[in-house]
């Protein structure tokens, strides 16, 4: 027996009690997903992800997200602390279901299938912010996609125009007299498998910048899907019956923001079992009070520059 083969063999004998305990890991696995607070405005949501046993989280090499039973997307395995926004709110159900798949480095261990059971998010349907929707519609005849961007008016007070950026190159200005409670532009012929940058920014008519939304990052399908509306070449349709049943969704790694305008959930919610319910209610009441104040506030000082 050469030494080669020496090492190979006996390595395997070694790898072998690793291997058996990390299927144990992956078997016994759980993930668990937890809203950061019990509502959501401006169409995001913040969450936690908890593994048990944390050694078992060295196995996951992605996780993909579920809303309402559908596989929206995937995202790094790393990620504890996720923000998803890009939700519609305008949509009459205000409640979304999710669940978090877990999606091992060892493709030996997919067929134990590990997902968090279902946990419900509350929309408000308040905006704070720039929140910007983003739709894909396949166009067949021309092989591309049309992209339509629409976001809801702040006020007058914080916006008087509105400029579009895509991959950071100014593409839309909405002057003051086109500014209409919501506004939709379309981006035509988005070549498929393509990945792209959008961001919306609020100025006054000074030109200085009062509100930005996030950078949602785009990526555009690599052709037709079966989740996407087939719309005619050249005709876009706004209305609800021809739009696509899901939104791009844009999943960052980060912790809900503590001046967050919603209310938290403290250990105190968690424990209703112990807690006596006018107390629950009284202390209610006070963090909403706290948390208005503070939005005045800012308001406020936003007027003030």
């Amino acid at each position: 027996m050469s030494a080669k083969e020496h090492l190979e063999k006996t390595g395997t004998h070694s790898d072998k009690p690793n291997e058996t305990k990390d299927e144990e890991e992956w078997r016994k696995m759980n993930i668990k997903i937890h809203p950061a607070t019990s509502q959501f405005p401006d169409g995001k949501l913040y969450a936690t992800i908890t593994i048990e046993p944390k050694s078992a989280e060295r196995l996951i090499a992605n996780f993909r997200l579920i809303v309402d039973e559908c596989d929206r997307d995937e995202f790094d395995g790393s990620f504890r602390f996720i923000s998803i926004s890009g939700f519609d709110i305008t949509k009459k159900d205000k409640t979304v279901d999710i669940k978090i798949q877990a999606l091992p480095h060892n493709k030996h261990y997919e067929t134990m299938v590990k997902v968090s059971k279902s946990c419900p998010f509350f929309f408000s349907r308040q905006r704070f912010k720039l929140s910007p929707i983003i739709h894909l519609f396949y166009v067949k005849a021309a092989s591309t996609y049309n992209m339509t961007i629409r976001w809801n008016h702040i006020g007058g007070r914080l916006a008087q125009k509105y400029v579009v950026y895509f991959d950071k190159t100014e593409i839309q200005y909405i002057n003051q007299y086109s500014i209409s409670p919501e506004m939709e532009i379309c981006i035509h012929h988005v070549k498929p498998a393509r990945k792209h940058t959008v961001q919306i920014t609020a100025k006054l008519n000074n030109g200085r910048t009062t509100c930005e939304s996030g950078v949602i990052d785009v990526n555009v399908p690599k052709g037709e899907k079966e989740t996407y509306e087939l719309v005619p070449i050249n005709v876009i349709a706004f209305g609800n019956q021809n739009r696509q049943n899901h939104e791009v969704l844009s999943i960052l790694n980060e912790q809900m923001p503590p001046n967050f305008p919603g209310i938290i959930i403290s250990e105190e919610d968690d424990n209703s079992e112990k807690s006596d319910p006018n107390l629950k209610l009284d202390s209610f009441y006070e963090r909403a009070k706290q948390l208005y104040q503070l939005l005045e506030k800012q308001i406020d000082e936003r007027q003030k520059h």
